[in-house]
């Protein structure tokens, strides 16, 4: 399982129109990471639809630095 993160910080993703939206503060994520540093960003929203986006690694790492917070492992 990836690593899940909380939303804590300006946090978007791109809907179905195209546009960016923001993902609530408090929100889950999950975090896949590849060897080049960049991602795929996972979580569903309050309706349960699941949404994907891919990241690059400076997008990546500006949101790792100050707006998602690492969770404890659910081993």
């Amino acid at each position: 399982m990836p690593p899940r993160y909380c939303v804590v910080g300006f946090v978007t993703y791109g809907n179905d129109r195209g546009r960016r939206c923001a993902i609530p503060a408090g929100e889950l994520v999950e975090l896949s990471r590849a060897a080049d540093g960049s991602g795929v960003m996972v979580w569903q929203d309050s309706t349960g639809r699941t949404w994907s986006e891919a990241l690059s690694d400076r997008l990546l790492a500006h949101y790792m630095m100050s707006h998602l917070r690492l969770l404890p492992s659910q081993d």
